[in-house]
């Protein structure tokens, strides 16, 4: 049974910056060389966001975590658009009628490469997606996702099709210029592709939106409340941008810029606050994502954390808490 593309929410606006590219570590030498084959590529692409692409593309491993999954049913293109597309391709521009076609035995070999292409064309396609949606994001990020899609989901399936048509043509005996590849195959693979990608596409671009629109009427049901001298007024959780602890003080600092004294322990207040939106960076500050600007990993495998409001003194996420603070944005 196919399984369903596993997504998680994107974070807002988030870049995350390596020191240098060779401290980039690639996992596997698969992805190594196709980094190295695609190099002109990453000119205009970027580096850090190919070998991240490339890195989430070889990998096997694409469950999401326990919290914040949302579902991309794509089992309908598996189960009947896509034999549709190799039938068509197949059947598009032959003279031959159905029953005459069943007589000929390269025409069950025609179908067989066909849904060999299709299929994985399609498998390709989902995965290139998942991990654009992982790596860069659809909600925040739109230009930038649309050009990997564009290499990745179309350029690349494109020439690897029309790289296997020519070997096939030469392994039943078809010359290459006696076949109508140039102005039938090529043409009706892009037109397929297209549409497999802007299906994706679509579906992302749905799956987030919805995703945006429930984390904001489910963050704007909640509230803090503070106090301003004698007053008490409440403060919607999606406006603060995060606690900070000064002196014996902790303040609770909106992301107009704005402190309130919220003297309640950092363990009280993050009991109260959605963990998907809020994390500890440190004993001083708990930060929810959008007020994340950057993050940079540091000489000593710290991380050097930008908020806004911006902090006068440097943000700074211990080297312990790293690996679990950059599994929390992963999981935005």
């Amino acid at each position: 049974m196919l399984k369903e593309v596993l997504i998680v929410a994107q974070s807002n606006g988030l870049l995350i910056v390596k020191e240098s590219y060779k401290k980039h570590r690639i996992s596997s030498p698969n992805t190594s060389f196709l980094v190295l084959v695609f190099k002109p590529l990453s000119k205009g692409l970027g580096n850090f966001a190919m070998a991240n692409l490339f890195q989430t593309l070889m990998a096997n491993n694409f469950k999401g975590s326990d919290s914040g999954e949302y579902r991309i049913n794509d089992k309908w293109l598996f189960l009947f658009v896509y034999p549709i597309f190799a039938f068509l391709a197949v059947h598009l521009g032959n003279d031959n009628g159905f029953l005459k076609l069943l007589g000929i035995p390269s025409y069950y070999t025609d179908i067989l490469f066909a849904l060999i292409c299709v299929y994985g064309c399609g498998l390709f396609i989902k995965k290139v997606a998942f991990a654009i949606s992982k790596r860069i994001g659809w909600s925040q990020n739109r230009i930038k996702a649309l050009k990997f899609q564009f290499v990745f989901g179309l350029l690349i399936p494109t020439c690897i099709v029309v790289l296997a048509e020519i070997i096939y043509l030469q392994m039943i005996g078809i010359e290459l210029w006696e076949s109508s590849i140039f102005y039938l195959e090529f043409p009706l693979a892009i037109l397929l592709l297209l549409l497999i990608n802007g299906v994706y596409i679509f579906m992302y671009f749905q799956t987030f939106y919805i995703i945006a629109l429930n984390q904001k009427q489910r963050l704007e049901k909640k509230h803090l409340v503070v106090r301003e001298g004698k007053s008490a007024f409440t403060v919607p959780i999606n406006e603060i941008a995060y606690f900070v602890k000064r002196g014996n003080l902790i303040f609770l600092v909106t992301r107009k810029g704005r402190d309130y004294i919220y003297d309640y322990p950092f363990k009280s207040i993050i009991k109260k606050l959605p963990q998907d939106v809020f994390f500890q960076l440190n004993r001083q500050i708990i930060s929810s994502r959008s007020s994340i600007v950057k993050s940079t990993k540091t000489e000593t495998r710290r991380l050097k954390v930008e908020l806004s409001p911006a902090m006068d003194n440097e943000v700074y996420v211990a080297k312990a808490n790293a690996t679990k603070f950059l599994k929390w944005l992963d999981n935005s």
